[in-house]
């Protein structure tokens, strides 16, 4: 959409539906707005970008979009407006259009704020209609404040996701000081440990983040894969170690796409769990390989959700791998009834599993050097970290 001659800006405009309860109930538009660098000078960088001038045309395309979907039948019952600015550093002003015409003011706020949010809110689908709705109820009595939209969400978090104060302590006007929205960018970095990685397939780089959301957890998901397949790597080991299964395509179904992110997940717990014995077996690794891969598949997906046979179980191997020496790589295929072995109570499953992986990793070693690393080793390694009867992932 062209807004006069001098800005372009880019309309996202997508209709997000939250939860399925909740279809046709609660719709949030979206709108881009990004710097086109018109009259952008190299030598006065932090020059005002001219944002006034584009007011109109959002507050005009802001009814457009209520007259259309409130016109609809069935029409949502509540609607959010999401303005998302983004420049390239220069400042500039920008003000909300007239709250009496829509049904919700929108809520601004720049693409770094909104990604913020998003990390640490990515559980709660409804934070921002709950923040916009308690936004602006509170400027209905008291003036508010504040030195950026960020700043502002992390003083409402803080309060219990709430701007309740005692009746008799209710002011006419609310100061907000700096610095809640550095503690909560600080709060995102800590959790993510976001860096970059020699990625699986050398010689490309990875940006991973926390899978767990610790960095006292040294295992990573890769950014860009988390939505693709599973991708993790974990670290302190003395190569990195990944853990990689197939890509999910469209057709298949959440619960065997959770099911593929569940297995490897387990992998990657257990050689964290293993961390402090492996070392001295798996260092000469370091210099022959840039990372230990485990390529994960499970075989025969309509299979994984039925309920095997006795006699289905006593004939299929759950766990079937193959090693290449020439990449480092373990090819590693589970069978249907690996599922019913890693859901018993005690963790026989996973000590079976873990100690074919842990065999594989032994076949990748120079020859001289897999004698160390024996039967006996592996079973003691076990017998450690994951004692016979404990519980399970």
């Amino acid at each position: 959409m062209r807004c006069g001659h001098d800005y372009l800006m880019e309309d996202f405009s997508f209709y997000m539906r939250l939860p399925r309860l909740l279809a046709e109930t609660l719709m949030m538009y979206t709108l881009l707005i990004t710097d086109p660098l018109t009259e952008y000078d190299a030598g006065d960088p932090f020059r005002e970008w001219p944002l006034r001038s584009l007011e109109s045309q959002v507050e005009a395309r802001l009814h457009e979009v209520q007259d259309h979907l409130f016109g609809l039948d069935p029409s949502p019952r509540e609607l959010l407006y999401l303005v998302v600015l983004q420049g390239v550093g220069r400042p500039g002003s920008f003000l909300t259009p007239r709250p009496e015409t829509l049904v919700l003011p929108p809520l601004c706020m720049s693409a770094g704020d909104l990604r913020t949010i998003a990390w640490l809110e990515e559980e709660n689908q409804l934070v921002l209609w709950k923040y916009a709705r308690a936004l602006w109820r509170v400027r209905k009595r008291a003036a508010v404040l504040v030195f950026s939209q960020l700043d502002e969400f992390a003083a409402y978090r803080a309060h219990g996701y709430s701007y309740t104060l005692p009746e008799e302590e209710r002011p006419d006007s609310i100061y907000i000081p700096p610095g809640g929205a550095g503690e909560l960018r600080r709060e995102v970095a800590r959790q993510l440990d976001q860096h970059a990685v020699r990625a699986h397939i050398p010689p490309y780089v990875a940006d991973v983040i926390a899978a767990h959301g610790l960095s006292t957890i040294p295992i990573y998901t890769a950014l860009n894969d988390r939505r693709l397949r599973a991708s993790l790597l974990v670290e302190q080991l003395p190569l990195p170690v990944w853990i990689v299964g197939s890509p999910f395509t469209e057709d298949e179904q959440g619960n065997w796409s959770d099911l593929s992110v569940d297995c490897a997940s387990a992998i990657a717990y257990w050689f964290w769990q293993f961390t402090p014995s492996l070392p001295p077996y798996v260092q000469p690794l370091a210099a022959r390989y840039s990372r230990l891969l485990v390529q994960l598949s499970l075989s025969a997906p309509d299979q994984w959700f039925l309920t095997p046979t006795p006699e289905k179980l006593s004939e299929e191997r759950p766990f079937s791998l193959q090693v290449d020496t020439d990449t480092g790589t373990l090819h590693l295929t589970l069978a249907a009834s690996t599922k019913e072995l890693i859901e018993r109570a005690d963790n026989s499953g996973e000590r079976g599993l873990m100690q074919v992986i842990l065999q594989g990793v032994r076949e990748l070693l120079p020859e001289q050097e897999r004698v160390p690393f024996s039967d006996e080793v592996i079973t003691s390694i076990l017998d450690r970290h994951a004692p016979r009867g404990g519980f399970g992932w």
